[in-house]
C-alpha cells in the first residue's frame, strides 16, 4: 500500500525488505541513463553528504558487497553491469567513491542517514575537462524500451556549483507496453565538486520531480548552491550563500507583507472583523400595499417584499403579479429589464399608489408611480422593493435584534434621526449611480420606475495581489460577487484555461431578475471596505465570493454576508442555549443616510461597529521590516550551516 512520508513518495532500500513501494503512478518511471540517475527529490533540501529517497524499477543484483563497504567494489565499477544502471559506463566515467548501494561513511550522523539511504547512482569525472551538455539513453529493461534525452548546463568553476533545470522526455518511436509518456518531466540536475589541489571531480545527480511540470522548491532557479566537501561548506564559501540570501529579499519582503495579515490596502489603520460569513440568509423585508384607482388590492400573503439596495425599481413575483392582476392591476407595455441572469421580460403597469412600512407601522407612499411585472420568481420573496422606497429618506438596520428571543429578526425603520456622532460608528461614503433604461420596446412606451443605485469603494486581496473596485451595495444580494475581470485581476484563475471551474470551492445556483444560473464560487484572502473616519479600513477575511459579470461598469458587488456577518450563528447559538454563546455579530447597527441622493449624488452608510469587535489595529512598518531582516538573516544562517 503506497505510504506517504513527508510530502515526497519513498521506495525500499535494494538491502532491506520491501516497506513502502514506489509512487502511485504506475506511467512513470525514472530515466535508467546513469547520466540521469533514478532520485526522487526530498520536499525540503537536506544536507549533500545524506542520500535523498528514490525509486528505480529494479533492485540493484551486483553491488550488494557495497553495504560492506567493499574497497574493490568502492575503486572500480562491477564487473557486471548493474542492474538499476543498466550499466554502460561512458568513455572517462568510473563510479563515485561512494558507490551506487553504499553506506555514508562512519559517525553516528552518517549512520542515521545511512538508514535513510534509497537506492541513488552518481558518477565522478576522473579527469579536469568539461561535462557533456546532451547524451541520449538507449539501456533500459525489457519492460521499458524507451529512450529519453537530457540537455543541461555544467558548472566548471572550481568554487562554486549551480543547480539548472533539464527535460527529460520519452522518445515516442520506441514501442512502450506501458502507457504512453509523451510529455515532458522536468529534471533537477546538481553538480557537485570536490577538489584536491589541482586536481577537480565533478559528481553529478538527476532528481526527477514527477509527472507535471513544476517549479523547484529549493533551491530556486539561477540560484547559488552549497560547495560541498566532505566535511560540508568551507568558510570561504559564505559570501556567495549570503550573496544569494540577499537576492531574495524583495521576495521575503513580499512574503512578509501578505503573512503579516495586514489590510487589503495599506491604511493608517484597520478593523479586523474575522472570517466572513458565506452567505446571508437573514434580509431586511417591508411590508407593501398597492392602491389602484382608489382602491386597495388585497396581496397577502404575498405582502412581504424584500427591501433591495441594488435594484433601482419596483419589481413584482409571479405570484404577486397573478394576485394584484386578478385584483385589478393593469400592465400597457412591456420592458426589458438587465439582471443576475441577464435580460428578461417585464410587463409594465398603469399609474397606482405604492405603500410600504417598516417595524414601526407607519406606512409611507409613493404615488403615481409603475411597477415591473415579472413572470418569474425571485427566490424567497413576492417582490422587490428597489432604491425608490429609499431616496430621500434614511433607511436604519438593526441587526442585534436578530438575537432578541421574542422577536429574532433585524428590524428595519425609515426616517430615523441619525446624531452627528457616535460611538464605534463609522461612516462608509456611496457614490449614486443612474443606470439608463434602454428596454422600451417602443418610443412611446411608459417606463417603470428609476432610481439610482449606491456603489463603494472596495479593495479586494488574494495573496500579495490588491485590487481596488467600485462594488454595488446590495442589500439583496446573499453573497460577495467579482465581475470576471476583477477575478482575473487577482490571479485567481491559476491555471490559466480562462476560467474558474477548476478553482471553484463550488458552483451554486443564483436566482433575480432574468431567471437562475450557475455561478463558481471562490475564496479571496481579504475584503477592505474603507470608512471616512480617519481613514480607518473595516477588514473581513477568507470572503466567499461567486464570479459572474452583471454590467462592464460594476467590477464587483458587497453582498448583506459582509454586513450582517455573525449575527445568524449566534442567534442559532441562543436558540440552542449553547454556553459559550459565542460571538455576536460585527456589526450593530448600519444606517443608511438617502437624503441629500437625488441632488449630490452622495450618500453615506453608517456602521455600528459592535464593541468588542471596535479595536483599530495600526500597522508598524518598523516591526515588519524587523521581522523581514530577522527572516533574512535566519535563512543565511540556515543555509551556513548546511
Amino acid at each position: 500500500m503506497p505510504a506517504r512520508a513527508g510530502g515526497s513518495w519513498w521506495s525500499c532500500s535494494p538491502w532491506r525488505p520491501p516497506c513502502r513501494p514506489a509512487p502511485p503512478w504506475p506511467g512513470l518511471r525514472p530515466c535508467l541513463w546513469p547520466f540521469c540517475g533514478s532520485e526522487w527529490p526530498l520536499p525540503s533540501r537536506k544536507k549533500a553528504v545524506r542520500a535523498r529517497p528514490m525509486n528505480v524499477p529494479q533492485p540493484c543484483g551486483n553491488c550488494s558487497a557495497c553495504t560492506r563497504r567493499s574497497a574493490a567494489i568502492r575503486a572500480s565499477p562491477p564487473a557486471t553491469p548493474c542492474r538499476a544502471c543498466n550499466g554502460t559506463w561512458r568513455s572517462g566515467w568510473e563510479p563515485a567513491g561512494r558507490p551506487c548501494c553504499g553506506t555514508m561513511g562512519r559517525g553516528r550522523r552518517r549512520r542515521r542517514a545511512a538508514a535513510r539511504t534509497r537506492h541513488w547512482h552518481s558518477w565522478t569525472s576522473s579527469s579536469r575537462r568539461s561535462i557533456p551538455t546532451s547524451g541520449t539513453c538507449t539501456a533500459a529493461p525489457a519492460r521499458w524500451p524507451t529512450s529519453r534525452r537530457v540537455a543541461a548546463s555544467w558548472c566548471w568553476a572550481r568554487s562554486r556549483c549551480t543547480t539548472t533545470w533539464a527535460t527529460c522526455s520519452t522518445n515516442s518511436a520506441a514501442p512502450d507496453p506501458e502507457p504512453p509518456q509523451s510529455r515532458a518531466f522536468p529534471a533537477r540536475l546538481t553538480i557537485f565538486s570536490r577538489s584536491a589541489g589541482q586536481h577537480m571531480g565533478y559528481r553529478a545527480r538527476l532528481w526527477l520531480l514527477g509527472p507535471r511540470p513544476r517549479p523547484p522548491r529549493w533551491p530556486r532557479t539561477g540560484a547559488t548552491v552549497n560547495v560541498l566537501g566532505r566535511s560540508g561548506m568551507r568558510r570561504e564559501e559564505m559570501t556567495a550563500e549570503r550573496q544569494a540570501a540577499l537576492r531574495r529579499l524583495p521576495m521575503i519582503l513580499a512574503v512578509c507583507a501578505a503573512a503579516w495579515g495586514g489590510p487589503a490596502v495599506a491604511s493608517p489603520g484597520f478593523i479586523d472583523l474575522g472570517g466572513a460569513d458565506e452567505v446571508a440568509f437573514a434580509q431586511p423585508t417591508v411590508q407593501v400595499a398597492v392602491t389602484v384607482r382608489g382602491q386597495v388590492l388585497d396581496l397577502a400573503p404575498n405582502n412581504e417584499f424584500l427591501l433591495d439596495t441594488g435594484a433601482s425599481g419596483i419589481l413584482l413575483a409571479k405570484s404577486a403579479s397573478a394576485d394584484l392582476t386578478a385584483a385589478g392591476l393593469q400592465t400597457v407595455a412591456t420592458y426589458t429589464d438587465f439582471g443576475i441572469a441577464g435580460p428578461a421580460a417585464t410587463r409594465v403597469s398603469e399609474p397606482c399608489t405604492f405603500s410600504f412600512a417598516g417595524a414601526s407601522g407607519v406606512p409611507l407612499s409613493l404615488s403615481a408611480v409603475r411597477l415591473q411585472a415579472s413572470q418569474q420568481e425571485l427566490g424567497f420573496y413576492p417582490g422587490i422593493g428597489g432604491m425608490p422606497l429609499m431616496l430621500g429618506r434614511t433607511v436604519s438596520l438593526d441587526l442585534s435584534q436578530q438575537a432578541n428571543m421574542n422577536a429574532p429578526a433585524m428590524t428595519v425603520a425609515f426616517n430615523t434621526p441619525i446624531a452627528s456622532s457616535a460611538v464605534h460608528r463609522y461612516a462608509v461614503p456611496l457614490t449614486m449611480v443612474t443606470f439608463p433604461q434602454t428596454g422600451q420596446q417602443n418610443p412611446t412606451d411608459p417606463l417603470p420606475e428609476n432610481a439610482p443605485l449606491p456603489f463603494a469603494a472596495v479593495s479586494v486581496r488574494s495573496g500579495a495581489v490588491v485590487r481596488q473596485g467600485s462594488f454595488l451595495l446590495d442589500t439583496g444580494a446573499q453573497q460577495c460577487i467579482l465581475s470576471s475581470s476583477m477575478a482575473f485581476a487577482l490571479g485567481l484563475d491559476r491555471d490559466g484555461d480562462g476560467t474558474f471551474d477548476n478553482e471553484a470551492t463550488s458552483i451554486q445556483t443564483v436566482a433575480g431578475v432574468g431567471g437562475q444560473t450557475q455561478i463558481p464560487v471562490l475564496t479571496i484572502d481579504a475584503l477592505s471596505l474603507p470608512t471616512a473616519d480617519g481613514g480607518v479600513d473595516v477588514v473581513q477575511r477568507d470572503v466567499s465570493v461567486g464570479i459572474i459579470d452583471i454590467d462592464p461598469s460594476i467590477a464587483g458587488v458587497l453582498g448583506f454576508n459582509f454586513l450582517n456577518k455573525g449575527w445568524e450563528m449566534y442567534a442559532v447559538n441562543m436558540f440552542l442555549g449553547l454556553t459559550p454563546v459565542g460571538p455576536p455579530g460585527a456589526f450593530q447597527r448600519i444606517d443608511l443616510d438617502f437624503r441629500a441622493a437625488a441632488a449630490t449624488g452622495q450618500g453615506e452608510m453608517l456602521l455600528t461597529v459592535t464593541p468588542q469587535f471596535d479595536v483599530v489595529i495600526v500597522p508598524e512598518p518598523a516591526g515588519a521590516a524587523g521581522v523581514a531582516v530577522a527572516l533574512v538573516a535566519m535563512l543565511a544562517r540556515l543555509r551556513c550551516r548546511r
